[in-house]
């Protein structure tokens, strides 16, 4: 989906006057995993018009492009937030924990939404949003849309996971649960 959005840029952008870029792009992760493994070829292939840089949220610090592509904002282990636990001798030279969940990721993802001049992308999955994608939609109406089918509803008992359609194993009657079960119950039928 990526290549396809940087593809539909590159089209409407005429073509560079001086032989540099017009327009400059940061594709940014949580990790350095998160880069990825085609980029070599779109820069060939778009380098022409838009520079494309890979960094990690934390690099990107201090930095702004004309466009923002955020990558990876699942609700999982390595996604935005990470939930990797600290070290807890980390914990030993922080001065008092935090009062809100997840509030260095947080912080993070404020530094990676705000790098973009003109415009912000945030990939994510339909069945693992991150939480804060969710919370953005449940509490600030930013919407989230997809490439296919309808947009994700908020769980509303947890707001931090989204409503997914299931089938009952046993009736094959379809249901909407939390895609946080079993952490979260399920919460509408069908």
């Amino acid at each position: 989906r990526l290549k396809a959005n940087i593809q539909s840029l590159y089209d409407k952008l005429p073509d560079p006057t001086d032989g540099k870029p017009l327009r400059s792009m940061l594709i940014l992760g949580r990790y350095r995993n998160d880069r990825p493994r085609e980029l070599e070829a779109w820069r060939q292939r778009f380098g022409d018009k838009i520079e494309l840089r890979f960094l990690t949220v934390h690099r990107a610090k201090g930095l702004e492009a004309d466009f923002v592509a955020l990558l990876n904002v699942v609700q999982d282990t390595l996604g935005f937030p990470s939930q990797v636990q600290d070290d807890p001798i980390l914990q030993l030279a922080m001065p008092e924990p935090e009062t809100f969940a997840f509030g260095e990721e947080r912080r993070l993802f404020y530094v990676a939404l705000t790098r973009a001049k003109r415009s912000v992308v945030i990939y994510t999955t339909q069945h693992q949003p991150s939480q804060f994608l969710v919370e953005l939609q449940a509490n600030h109406g930013v919407e989230i849309t997809q490439v296919e089918g309808a947009p994700p509803v908020a769980c509303p008992v947890c707001r931090q996971g989204v409503l997914v359609e299931r089938v009952n194993r046993t009736t094959k009657e379809i249901f909407y649960s939390c895609s946080r079960f079993p952490r979260c119950p399920p919460t509408k039928e069908d």
